[in-house]
């Protein structure tokens, strides 16, 4: 296999003195797509002693690495006790997620975040992770729970009544589709009446504040 100084540079970096720079290359390794990349993601996922944020980029970054062991370490760490780690191991899981041929070690580790209310406050505006879990799994249909009922009746709601729901909003506007709501006018109605309302009341849909 061809050497790549730019790969281990990037390895390098995650071992910097600097959380920034250690940031920075878990971020730009998941672009790389090298597997040699992969034992040094993990290590870095699995150290409790790095900060949340740079685990939870690495978490996010290993979504591009589709092996078992990939696999595993995601699983294992989706019940790290940050919900930064957390979120974006359930993030980083979802992307195995397929109607059929699903791992079922990934639809259980995702069926136990379900439940989760903590949301990542590290990066972003982001929503619980049990809100994050209830998405990835929406695509699978087998799952033990009623999860393509669940989470349409979640979205509609927040749709319905945006100001009652300011924490899941984001969640909402991301996952969306005027699908859902029975038809494709109708969908695209509900949302805009959604806007206006948040719009009215003062706020920023983007970022409900």
């Amino acid at each position: 296999m061809k050497d790549s100084p730019r790969l281990w540079s990037l390895v390098a970096q995650l071992d910097s003195n600097e959380p920034k720079e250690r940031l920075d290359a878990a971020y730009r390794l998941g672009s790389e797509r090298d597997q040699r990349a992969i034992p040094h993601l993990i290590r870095v996922l699995r150290n409790h002693d790095e900060s949340p944020m740079v685990r939870g980029q690495v978490a996010e970054s290993l979504k591009s690495y589709r092996k078992k062991k990939t696999i595993k370490a995601l699983v294992d760490c989706s019940g790290d006790a940050s919900a930064e780690v957390r979120f974006w191991c359930v993030f980083s899981l979802g992307t195995f997620v397929r109607r059929r041929k699903t791992p079922l070690v990934v639809v259980r580790a995702l069926e136990d975040r379900l439940g989760d209310t903590d949301s990542p406050d590290d990066r972003g505006n982001w929503w619980p992770v049990g809100l994050e879990a209830l998405a990835m799994l929406q695509r699978y249909k087998k799952s033990r729970f009623p999860i393509e009922q669940v989470f349409k009746q979640t979205i509609l709601r927040v749709m319905r009544e945006p100001l009652n729901h300011s924490h899941r909003w984001r969640w909402a506007d991301c996952y969306w589709d005027d699908a859902l709501a029975g038809s494709l006018p109708e969908g695209r109605m509900l949302y805009e009446t959604a806007l206006r309302q948040i719009r009215e009341a003062g706020f920023e849909p983007i970022s409900f504040h």
